[in-house]
């Protein structure tokens, strides 16, 4: 890890959806712990995943798909529940 790097941040996290003719959107922030970062490439240095420091949530970070949700015992992401789902890590000290 770069010594310059935080290892806090916030994870915001948006989402907006329409049911039964009804549209509904919400704001959630996690303060997180970055766990991994990025090691070379165009985002080295950059985190890779956070785990959320209330519960056992983790957030990891694809280049193709940017940040999502991800089950760490299984290895496997979670699905975005809703179409307008965005997720997007800010560092802090």
């Amino acid at each position: 890890m770069n010594s310059t790097n935080p290892t806090r941040g916030i994870i915001h996290e948006t989402y907006s959806f329409a049911l039964d003719g009804e549209y509904s959107s919400g704001h959630n922030e996690h303060k997180v712990t970055v766990i991994e970062w990025w090691k070379s490439g165009e985002l080295k240095n950059k985190a890779k995943e956070v785990k959320v420091d209330e519960n056992n949530t983790y957030f990891r970070h694809t280049k193709k798909n940017g940040w999502r949700k991800y089950n760490k015992s299984n290895k496997t992401f979670r699905p975005k529940i809703y179409t307008g789902t965005s997720l997007w890590f800010v560092k802090t000290s």
